[in-house]
């Protein structure tokens, strides 16, 4: 009954449960276009013995009863729905809910639950995922999913096919926390299939904090994926507004870790380095967590995987206003505000308050969560100050955020100190985690980062690397690839003689002897002695490095005044339990006293989440 090109099952060496058959042939076909008709087909079984026979695979004929928070379905069953959809919305000549005639890819939840749904369960009067004949028992969800009905199952699909691509690995107890390991029979927790549609009051109850939408993201563990739609529909449905504040209330009340993921329907070409090497993918997603996702090796892949966000959709999650969204049932909107701002279940059916601080603080974390991502702060500031204002302001009310990584060395093209210290003290001062990378601004950006240290009365791990303390651009000066030869080398030293003001001149991946002095006609019967001329350059009053890295010059006045700022602001943080210090060669003695005995010297050690 499938079209032929549909790949169910991409590893052909993968051993499959005897009722996968059931699986590539979910529905009949539907008699006379009446969708009532739909029955289940028919399969060829073959038992241990080799006996075959034709019968309907349907768990003994009965539905399963399962509890509403064991009903996840699958990518595998998904799938089936997919091709039931391709199969007869043409030929059955299926209209949405105004009338119009559909295309597959123009379907969404409501016209399967119409078409598919409800007729699939008519008999047994249960959730879809009981009634499937694939569903041998409990299928406890892995992931939550949020989402609007309006989406396209075809978009819907393509979004849960990536995440499960994003989420394969699971090597240790973080990636297993942070809900790796996904496979195309890992279960996800999604409303249309697992409510009972003919009984919604049995799962959807009166008081929202007891459905059985509560009861799946607490067996998720808290993990949610965010599926949104293409026009940002998602963020005017009360419902999903209300998903995403159930989530961080189950994580914040049951001590789960913070995993929480936005995928949406974007096809693109990644980018070599993204994790997917040049492949044309159909779905994006920005990942928030401890460690964000699996197939992110560091936070510069993160930020190239990243990038392909529609980042209008980001922008138009600022404007989450949880006491203006909509629903389809005006008393689900009643229930839900009123549980929201903590009225007793007796009082949920009051006329809903207009303004209230719990909105407020609602709104807040959900702005904040989609502004602390570093695509999302990177395009803000592509699009100009207003947007960038608006996206800091977000990130700045940020309570639940435990760790935040830029690395500046990709995607911040051309930034300016200036926004560099916006960036910084705007920084959740509720933050415990901050990775600079490339951070090279020069002091003033230090200073900053030691006002914001002052104020994050959480912080326990900031991890700075590859910076520079004088920046990119200040009073020192720089010569790269110097390769001019000892005459060179003598020229600079007269110059530095007369350099009254020089404070800092670094060299890096220079040669003393030039490219080819050795072949030269012109000068090499006249080159002076190159070691004469490094004397004559490494002067006690300069700081110079002759060397392919640049490592931070310390002789600057400005920059050990503001090292030692840091330093001050470090060792206030009593929530910082150890400094370590990885090059040893570069670091003030006036540092060390500082920051007192918890200083200790040793080299980086480095895991895959670039943490320390």
């Amino acid at each position: 009954d499938l079209d032929p090109d549909l790949d169910l099952d991409p590893d052909p060496d993968l051993d499959l449960d005897p009722s996968f058959s059931c699986h590539s042939s979910l529905f009949a076909e539907a008699k006379g276009g009446d969708p009532a008709s739909i029955q289940l087909a028919r399969v060829t079984v073959t038992d241990e013995r080799g006996n075959t026979s034709s019968q309907i695979p349907c768990n003994g004929g009965a539905a399963l009863a399962l509890p509403v928070e064991s009903r996840g379905v699958t990518i595998r069953q998904l799938r089936a729905v997919w091709a039931n959809v391709q199969r007869r919305c043409t030929d059955e000549k299926w209209t949405n809910r105004q009338g119009v005639l559909l295309k597959p890819e123009q379907v969404n939840l409501y016209d399967v639950n119409k078409y598919v749904i409800k007729p699939f369960t008519n008999t047994s009067q249960r959730s879809f995922v009981e009634s499937l004949p694939s569903t041998s028992g409990p299928q406890p969800p892995r992931w939550f999913i949020s989402h609007w009905w309006g989406e396209p199952v075809k978009d819907f699909l393509s979004c849960l096919e990536q995440h499960t691509r994003d989420f394969l690995w699971n090597k240790d107890d973080v990636q297993d926390a942070g809900g790796g390991g996904m496979t195309i029979d890992t279960p996800y927790w999604v409303c249309a299939y697992a409510n009972n549609q003919w009984h919604l009051t049995d799962d959807i109850t009166r008081d929202p904090s007891k459905s059985g939408f509560t009861k799946a993201l607490i067996a998720a563990n808290g993990r949610t994926v965010s599926i949104l739609d293409k026009e940002g529909t998602v963020f005017t449905r009360v419902w999903c507004v209300y998903e995403l504040y159930l989530a961080l209330l189950v994580e914040r009340k049951l001590g789960f870790p913070r995993v929480w993921a936005a995928y949406t329907a974007h096809k693109h070409l990644s980018k070599v380095g993204s994790g997917y090497n040049d492949e044309a993918l159909e779905a994006v997603g920005i990942v928030h967590g401890v460690r964000g996702a699996p197939c992110d090796l560091n936070s510069r892949v993160t930020a190239l995987r990243e990038a392909y966000f529609p980042m209008g959709l980001v922008f138009q999650s600022l404007d989450i206003k949880v006491e203006t969204a909509t629903a389809s049932i005006e008393d689900d909107r009643r229930h839900i505000l009123n549980s929201i701002v903590g009225k007793a279940e007796k009082d949920l059916d009051d006329a809903p308050e207009s303004m209230h601080e719990k909105y407020d603080s609602l709104n807040n974390l959900i702005h904040s969560t989609f502004a602390t991502s570093q695509g999302a702060l990177q395009a803000a500031r592509r699009e100009g100050s207003g947007t960038w204002q608006n996206v800091l302001i977000a990130m700045s009310k940020a309570t639940d955020i435990e760790k935040i990584s830029f690395d500046f060395g990709y995607g911040w093209d051309n930034i300016l100190a200036a926004e560099a210290m916006e960036l910084i003290s705007h920084l959740p001062t509720a933050l415990q985690r901050l990775h600079l990378a490339e951070a090279n601004f020069g002091p003033h950006f230090v200073h900053a980062l030691a006002d914001w240290i002052d104020k994050a009365n959480d912080l326990e791990i900031i991890l700075i690397s590859s910076s520079c303390i004088n920046g990119d651009d200040d009073d020192s000066t720089h010569l790269a690839e110097a390769n001019f030869g000892p005459h060179f080398v003598h020229a600079l030293a007269d110059w530095i003689d007369k350099a009254n003001d020089l404070e800092v001149i670094l060299i890096s991946a220079s040669c003393i002897n030039g490219d080819d002095d050795s072949n030269s006609n012109t000068i090499s019967n006249s080159n002076p002695n190159p070691n004469l001329a490094r004397e004559r350059i490494l002067k006690p009053r300069l700081f110079t490095m002759l060397a392919s890295l640049v490592l931070a010059p310390v002789r600057n006045r400005a920059s050990r005044v503001a090292r030692r700022r840091l330093a001050k602001a470090v060792a206030s943080k009593d929530s910082i339990k150890k400094v370590k210090v990885c090059d040893t060669d570069y670091f003030l003695g006036s540092e060390k006293r500082i920051l007192g005995k918890n200083v200790v010297f040793e080299p980086l050690q480095w895991v895959g989440d670039d943490s320390c």
